[in-house]
């Protein structure tokens, strides 16, 4: 730029105007879509004018901001969101460039599902079925973790067969994965362990006919199924973990336990316990006389009881015992009406 000034004498005065390029804001991310949160890396790739670049500015779209040149951020709502970058140079140059929903943030997590037949097994090595029912919006990946150090990665929604090698409690777990990398886990507790041995109690080995049996299950650990035969005929009576059972006629028995975690591991008890039956205890007396016009009036009762064992006898008087004597003879002083009991226990 010149500038004369006419008079006398001509002057002439130049000076120079610099015109500096502006910079061409532009940018990059790492991963535009994910499920939230998604955290996202931005990385500036401003090509600089005449100067250099000194500040940058960030608007991620959902209100937040930031002056760092490659900033890291975290989107934690869904929806499409435009990222714009505003660049000045030690110029003073500006330029900002904008990518219109570029940030997409899904809400589309699939679900993870597994599933096992059976939680326990025994005899390692010991093969586990898993079912994987899991699902999503798109086309899923799995990534299996069986807890023994072993892993599984995979697009196959087939079950699984996975041999445990040692006794032990391993948690399962499955990823599932979809195209834009939402995820979803699903994990099962297994255990492997030695061998199956039934187990169990009874609340008492001699019995009398009529009376109930309580069965009480103490296999460790709890299995998936029971059978019980009470009376060794082999025919199954109960399915039940903790049955009660009345036998319908006198003997010896021995109840039998089979036990079942799966087709392979499974066992049976018989030799516990052996039930004895007794004939039922019947109870009953007579009197040789039941009235009289007066007092004292002497009556005697006679002891008809039947049953096994030694038997053990309360005879009573309106609900008050009077005599634990086989039979029993009674002066009645008084008139009136009276209640005569007489109460068997049997050994």
């Amino acid at each position: 730029v010149s500038l004369t000034i006419n008079g006398t004498d001509n002057t002439t005065i130049a000076d120079y105007i610099d015109i500096h390029a502006n910079p061409q804001a532009s940018f990059t991310v790492d991963d535009a879509e994910g499920c939230f949160p998604h955290c996202v890396n931005f990385s500036d790739l401003t090509v600089t004018g005449s100067g250099t670049i000194v500040e940058w500015s960030w608007d991620f779209g959902d209100g937040e901001v930031s002056d760092v040149a490659n900033p890291s951020y975290c989107y934690d709502e869904i929806g499409n969101f435009t990222p714009v970058l505003s660049v000045e140079d030690e110029f003073g140059c500006f330029n900002a460039v904008s990518m219109p929903s570029l940030i997409s943030i899904a809400d589309q997590f699939p679900e993870a599902e597994i599933t096992s037949s059976y939680q326990l097994n025994c005899l390692p090595p010991a093969d586990f079925g898993f079912a994987n029912t899991s699902t999503g919006e798109t086309d899923l990946t799995y990534e299996w973790s069986f807890g023994d150090g072993e892993t599984l990665s995979t697009n196959d929604e087939s079950t699984v067969i996975h041999p445990f090698a040692q006794i032990g409690i391993y948690d399962v777990c499955l990823t599932a994965i979809d195209e834009i990398g939402c995820e979803d886990d699903s994990c099962i507790t297994v255990e492997v362990f030695d061998i199956a041995q039934a187990q169990f109690d009874l609340s008492e080995d001699i019995i009398c006919l009529g009376e109930a049996i309580s069965f009480t299950d103490q296999t460790v650990p709890t299995p998936v199924a029971w059978s019980w035969d009470f009376d060794g005929d082999g025919v199954e009576d109960s399915n039940i973990q903790n049955p009660v059972y009345t036998y319908a006629g006198e003997g010896t028995f021995d109840p039998e336990l089979t036990v079942t975690y799966t087709d392979e591991c499974l066992d049976s008890e018989d030799q516990l316990y052996t039930v004895n039956v007794e004939p039922e205890l019947v109870v009953d007396f007579i009197a040789d006389t039941i009235a009289s016009c007066q007092v004292p009036f002497d009556i005697n009762f006679t002891n008809t009881t039947t049953g096994p064992g030694t038997i053990t006898y309360a005879w009573t008087i309106d609900g008050a015992v009077a005599s634990t004597a086989t039979d029993f003879s009674n002066t009645f002083d008084t008139f009136g009406l009276f209640d005569i009991g007489l109460i068997a226990s049997s050994s």
